[in-house]
Formats: structure tokens, C-alpha cells, sequence
């Protein structure tokens, strides 16, 4: 047939075009350059490779990829770790506008402050905190030394400047005359104080004798031994006929220096009052005692209201503010430091009228058959004062002659007395008189 030579022909031809083609792809396992590229695969050292691109892009991204993770891990945990430790060293968890300070608690709201703690604020302390502490005191135990053992001159009973609720102790003034010093020592720091940022001292049970109030200038210092140092506090107030209290100095007052010059818990530390009346007044001036305060410790228990002031007291079954035994270290109201025994010295802690410094006397026994009320180891008798005499020649049957009775405590005597009616002669008293002792 015709058909078939052309077909012939036309193959050839096509089989000459393919061969002078120079961008004909070369297949796999053939030679290839830039010219003659891969059809598929890649052109691996002059030599087509089936999948070789493939592979060669698979390995080439698998590697980038890995590397930029590994790369972006190793940023990412270094930025996060950095940054954490920046933070806690400066602001820590404080919210945003808040710096960390040092306050001062007040969780009970009583205005003593515990031990300082650091919080987040925004300058003002937070709520139930103080920028500023506010120490609580430390009661003194009451003093043992009176006057520096001598006289008290115009100051009657100083011995009882430790009893409250007594006005025993007092000094008959005169108009605008100072009255000769009250010095009272021996306190004694059962507590110590941390340190010791103020002293304060009060007059408990202030008054005067008579119906009218008096005004009257107080001052107080601090003695070293008999020598005052720093400097005196001193206050003008009326004195009434009620009790009032005074205070002198306060929790951030070092009274001139004087509290570094001696340590309030040494012996030689002591108390000086002086009292002047500035008008006319002519009386008794009164008080029940002189209780000294230090300040320098945290409040003991800042979730009472109602304590917040330490204090080592002794078993005081009598009441009397003198104790036995070994102390107990609690946290009370300073009312209550103040009357509980801050001494272990009391000698008969069954009856309340024996204790140190006792200036009363008594004619019966204690309950051990002897009469040391004043806890000093011996009966000392206080004789009585009997009348053999007596005159009424100023209109008042008055003794002008008397002798002293009793040689043994509470010894029977027959007490001679000039009376207020009848005839004017020593006259026995009605009742059993016996021979008192302290």
C-alpha cells in the first residue's frame, strides 16, 4: 500500500528531530548537565537519579527544620528564664504600680505593732499595718529601795509608793515650796527589752487632801544612784481630790540621753519626784504609786485586742502583788502586768498583809506564829504610847505625860488614855490592848 512507505518516512523524521534536539530531557540513569536536565529526579554527578530531588529537598528541609527549632527552643527558654529571674529579683509577685516595703502589723487594731514584715503597696501601708512601729511596754518590777535607804523627810510612807490603790505615801506641802525628792530604786528587768527606744514613768493615784483641788508642778527624773541624769520631765496639772494619773516621758523619749547614760535594769537606776504647789495651798499631797515603763518589744499577741504586753509573773495566791515559785513568761493587758506579781519575794503567800515593805503593824500572829509582816526576817515591836498625865488646861483633856508599853509582840497591856468627857485623868480603854509588830 501507499500508506505504508509514508508512515515509514515520517517516523524517521521524528526520530532525527528527537535526536538533534538539545534540550532534550534525559531520563533516569542517563548522562545530564545544564543543557540536558532530568526529566525527573535530579542531576546527581553527571547522572540522572529518579527521587533524588526529592530526597535532596526532604533532607535539605528536615534539617532547616530542626535547626530553626532547635534554634527557637533555645531562645524561647532562655528569654522565659531570664525574664523570671529579672522579675523576682525587683518587683517579685507585686502587681503593677506596687513596690515591696516594710510595714509593721496591727491585726488586732490595738496600737501596738508585731515584728515588721515586707508587703507589696503602693506607698500607704495596707490595711491593719503601720509605716512606723509602735513598741509595746514592759512593766518594772516595783521598787525595793526607798529614798536611797535613808530618810524620807517630809515624805511619809515612801515604802508604800509600791501598793496601788493605797494613799499611803505622801508630803505635806507648802504654798510654792518644792517638797524634798521621793527617790525610789531597785527595779528590776525580769524582761529585758530588745531595744530600748523610750521609758515611761507614772504616778498612780494623784490627789490631795481636803474639798478644794490644788495646782500643783511635778517633776520627774532619773537618778544614777543619787545623781540625776539627762534630763527632768515636768508637767502643771490641778490635782483633785480624786485619784488621776500622770505620765511622764513616753514610748520614743530617752529622757535627754539619760538612757544611755545607765540601764534602767541595773541597781543603781532610781526614780526622783519633786512636787511645788503654786498657789496657797497647805495639805497632804497623796499617791499610791510610781510605776516605771519601758519600750522596746513587739506586741506578744497581735490577734488580742486585748493583750499585747509580755511580762514574767509568780504565783500570787493572796493577792497582794508579791509572789512565790518560779515565774511564768505570758502576754497581758498592761492593767493586768500591773497588777500581777512581778516578784517572787512574798514570805507568806496566804495572807495579803505580809509582804516586803510592809509599813503596817499588827498585834495577832501570822499563821506560822511569827509577826514579819514586812518580810524581813525579824519581829520588830512598835511599842504603845500609854498616859500617866493628862490636862485640859487649853479647854481639851490632852496627855502630858506618857510612858511606852509592851516588850513582846502582842503582848496584853493596860493602855492609859486622856478621855474626851469626864473627868480629865488618865483613864484605861475599854478594849484588850496588845503590843503590835511588823
Amino acid at each position: 500500500m501507499y500508506i505504508r512507505p509514508v508512515l515509514r518516512a515520517f517516523a524517521s523524521l521524528l526520530l532525527a528531530a528527537a535526536a538533534a534536539c538539545p534540550l532534550q530531557p534525559s531520563l533516569d540513569g542517563k548522562q545530564c548537565d545544564a543543557t540536558h536536565p532530568c526529566v525527573a529526579g535530579s542531576c546527581i554527578e553527571g547522572v540522572c537519579l529518579a527521587g533524588g530531588e526529592g530526597e535532596g529537598e526532604g533532607e535539605g528541609e528536615g534539617e532547616g527544620e530542626g535547626e530553626g527549632e532547635g534554634e527557637g527552643e533555645g531562645e524561647g527558654e532562655g528569654e522565659g528564664e531570664g525574664e523570671g529571674e529579672g522579675e523576682g529579683e525587683g518587683e517579685g509577685d507585686c502587681p503593677d504600680g506596687q513596690v515591696r516595703g516594710t510595714f509593721y502589723p496591727d491585726l488586732d487594731d490595738d496600737g501596738v505593732t508585731a515584728a515588721a514584715v515586707e508587703a507589696c503597696s503602693d506607698g500607704a501601708p495596707p490595711p491593719l499595718h503601720r509605716a512606723t512601729p509602735q513598741r509595746a511596754p514592759v512593766v518594772l518590777s516595783w521598787p525595793t529601795v526607798f529614798n536611797g535607804g535613808g530618810p524620807a523627810d517630809d515624805w511619809m510612807a515612801p515604802q508604800d509608793a509600791d501598793r496601788l490603790d493605797t494613799d499611803d505615801t505622801h508630803v505635806d506641802l507648802d504654798p510654792s515650796e518644792p517638797s524634798n525628792a521621793l527617790d525610789l530604786g531597785g527595779f528590776a528587768c525580769d524582761l529585758p527589752v530588745d531595744v530600748l527606744r523610750g521609758l515611761e514613768v507614772r504616778v498612780l493615784g494623784a490627789n490631795v487632801d481636803g474639798t478644794t483641788p490644788a495646782n500643783i508642778d511635778a517633776a520627774v527624773a532619773l537618778l544614777d544612784g543619787s545623781v540625776t541624769i539627762g534630763a527632768a520631765r515636768t508637767r502643771s496639772d490641778v490635782w483633785l481630790t480624786s485619784d488621776t494619773e500622770l505620765a511622764f516621758g513616753g514610748p520614743e523619749d530617752d529622757w535627754g540621753g539619760a538612757l544611755t547614760a545607765v540601764s534602767p535594769c541595773v541597781p543603781s537606776f532610781g526614780v526622783r519626784t519633786v512636787l511645788t504647789p503654786t498657789g496657797s495651798f497647805t495639805d497632804d499631797a497623796n499617791l499610791d504609786a510610781v510605776l516605771v515603763l519601758l519600750y522596746g518589744v513587739d506586741d506578744c499577741d497581735d490577734g488580742d485586742a486585748s493583750a499585747s504586753t509580755p511580762a514574767v509573773v509568780y504565783t500570787d495566791l493572796d493577792r497582794d502583788l508579791y509572789g512565790t515559785g518560779g515565774g511564768q513568761s505570758t502576754c497581758l493587758s498592761l492593767d493586768g502586768a500591773m497588777r500581777s506579781a512581778l516578784r517572787n519575794t512574798d514570805c507568806d503567800d496566804a495572807d495579803m498583809d505580809a509582804f516586803p515593805f510592809q509599813s503596817s503593824s499588827y498585834d495577832t500572829a501570822r499563821s506560822d506564829g511569827s509577826y514579819d509582816y514586812d518580810c524581813d526576817g525579824a519581829d520588830e515591836v512598835d511599842t504603845l504610847t500609854s498616859a500617866t498625865a493628862c490636862s485640859n488646861a487649853s479647854g481639851t483633856c490632852t496627855r502630858t505625860a506618857s510612858v511606852q508599853l509592851g516588850s513582846a509582840c502582842g503582848q496584853v497591856v493596860d493602855l492609859q488614855v486622856c478621855p474626851s468627857s469626864g473627868p480629865c485623868q488618865p483613864t484605861s480603854t475599854t478594849a484588850t490592848d496588845r503590843v503590835p509588830c511588823n
